[in-house]
Formats: structure tokens, sequence, C-alpha cells
């Protein structure tokens, strides 16, 4: 059985952070936050339905649904009967004619189905939500493509891409879910350039790899940490791009892209660090805050947050040694992996 952490302001618990706000400049107080009081009581007012819900998925006790060919038959004529009644949808339209056998492919579509908890009307409207934001991001001649490769990516995205500064862990959870791993200090300030490598990163998780249905199932495990943007300090413009950069992960993940992330796991080295996930707090509905879990990043709470994150199904060896785990991570490898697959997938014809 999975521990339930205590609810709290991580900041009360490690005196080493206030030497952090000697240097923190004196603007950083004077703008809004999330005050951790409110976070409190926003959970203690859930129904008890909510609460238990959430701690399931939490911690990865949630049920699967038994896929049964007629029940997928039954939701799949539901949904294209949703997005009938949807009117604005022309990025979507735009997809059917172009490329209809993939918009139309039931794998695809099963996978928003999964996304949503099969139900149909919000899977037609991530469906819809899915293309437009893919057009935004992407442009129409990679957008109305089958597949996301790497070869249609800006050099800024490879750079990005580079810096490892987002990648998916090697090996899964004990529930199975997936481990999306952020590294802050190797955050792009380029802010498009790292949600098209996130969209990358989860179609080649969901769509590509040999393990994907199983994720589209059983969601993903975020993980977020490092050191200041960049090992420095940034100005204030700085912090609003993360801020946006994190606002539009909320909100591709919960609206558009066919994933869940079921649990978050948010370490902070100092007051800084604190304040910079005070400000995403903001951005977060209550559901996603009532997901997280906070820790402090310090040598000597550093077995104690390995206990945690074991407690919540990750152990020490899967766990990035940045956080003080077994598991080395290498950016470069990957990305040369992936391009490497990308360019035979274009020689077989695959685009």
């Amino acid at each position: 059985m999975h521990a339930q952490h205590e609810i709290r302001n991580p900041c009360l618990v490690n005196n080493n952070m206030d030497a952090a706000n000697s240097w923190m400049p004196s603007w950083l107080n004077d703008i809004p936050f999330f005050n951790w009081d409110s976070l409190r009581e926003e959970r203690e007012s859930m129904s008890s339905e909510e609460h238990r819900r959430i701690l399931q998925e939490k911690f990865g006790f949630e049920g699967d649904i038994v896929e049964t060919p007629n029940l997928i038959s039954e939701l799949l004529l539901n949904l294209e009967d949703e997005l009938d009644r949807i009117d604005e949808k022309e990025a979507y339209e735009t997809a059917l004619f172009i490329i209809p056998d993939h918009v139309t492919d039931k794998n695809f579509l099963v996978a928003f189905l999964r996304a949503s908890l099969y139900d149909v009307r919000e899977a037609a409207q991530r469906l819809v939500t899915y293309w437009s934001r893919k057009v935004e991001l992407f442009g129409t001649d990679v957008a109305f493509k089958p597949y996301l490769s790497l070869l249609y990516y800006k050099e800024e995205d490879h750079m990005a891409l580079a810096k490892g500064g987002l990648s998916i862990l090697p090996h899964r959870d004990e529930s199975g879910r997936a481990i999306l791993f952020s590294f802050l200090k190797n955050f792009d300030n380029n802010v498009n350039s790292m949600l098209r490598l996130l969209w990358y990163i989860m179609h080649e998780v969901i769509f590509q790899h040999a393990d994907g249905e199983n994720v589209q199932r059983k969601g993903f495990v975020y993980i977020g940490t490092g050191g200041l943007l960049n090992g420095k300090f940034h100005p204030f413009d700085s912090i609003i791009s993360f801020e946006n950069y994190a606002s539009y992960v909320t909100s591709d993940t919960h609206s558009a892209l066919p994933v869940r992330i079921l649990s978050l796991h948010l370490f902070a080295a100092n007051s800084w660090h604190m304040r910079v996930i005070e400000r995403l707090l903001l951005h977060f509905n209550h559901e996603v805050r009532a997901r997280l879990n906070f820790y402090i990043s310090s040598e000597e709470r550093k077995e104690g947050n390995l206990e945690m994150l074991s407690s919540c199904g990750m152990k020490r060896s899967i766990i990035p040694m940045e956080l003080g785990g077994e598991s080395e991570q290498n950016a470069d490898a990957w990305l040369m992996n992936r391009m490497s697959s990308d360019l035979c997938a274009a020689d077989a014809g695959q685009d």
C-alpha cells in the first residue's frame, strides 16, 4: 500500500531555504503567488468520492476498464456523432480531407477515448483541440502529416532536444506508467520549441513505443526539478516565458494530447524555486494541484525523498541521478536513436 503524504508547504521544512532570500529581487515578493493555506482548504473541500478517485489515480491504484470489441465499436460511433455536433473544427476537417486514413484510424481514435476515460463528448472536443493546437505549433506543412518526425523540426527545436530539458525515463513505474522528467536547469526559453519537444515525446511514447497502448491506459507521472533557469538568475521576462510554457503544458496535456498525467512530483532546492512553483500553481486547476507532491532537494533529505518516491511506485533504480537515484540520463544518445528511427521510417516511406 502506497503511503499518503502530508499536505504542507515545503518551505517550512527546510531552514536552509531562507538563505536564498538574501539575493532574490525585491519585485519577486510583490507579484501574486498561490497561497498554501488555500491548497489545504481546496483539498479538504473535495467530496470523498473525488478525493478517493484522485488518490487512486495518483498512486497507481486505478482499475482498468475492460475494452470489448462491442464497447469500442459503440464508443467510436458515438464519438463520430459528437464530432458532427461540434461546429468550429476547421483544423480537424482539414486533416480529415488531407489524411483521412490517419484521422479515422481506430487505434488513433481509441487513444483519445482512453485519455478521456471513454467520455465521448470530452474525447471529441480533445480531438478538435488536438488538431488546432498541432497547426498552431507546427504549421500546416507538418501538422497534417500522419506522424511527427524530428526530420521536420527546426534547428532551435533540435537544440532544445539536445539540452535534455524534457525526456521520458527508460523505465516505467510499478503501475506501468511512463515517467516524464523535466530538468529545470536545462530549460530553453524558446517556449514553442519546448512545446514541440513535449508533443514529439508524447507521440513517440503513446503511438510508436512497444508499450504505447499500455501507457495510454495507465497514464504518465511527471517529475520536475533542477537549478535556476540555465543555471543562473533570469530577469522577469524569462520567468514569464517559463510560466507560459508551464501553462501550455498543463493545457495541452489536459485538453489536446491524448494523454493523462496522473501524478506530479516537484522538487525545490531553495526559496527561489518555491516562488516559481507557487507562481505555477496559479495556472493549475484544482485537480492538477490535488495530484502534486512536493520535495526539498538537499543532500540531507535525499534518502527521505527517495523513500517517498518509492512509496509512489518509483524505485531508486529508475530515479535519475540528479535526484539521488541510479538512472543515468543521456539526452544525446536518445536524440541520435530517435533521429535514426525517423530516418529509417522516411526511407520506408512512412511520413
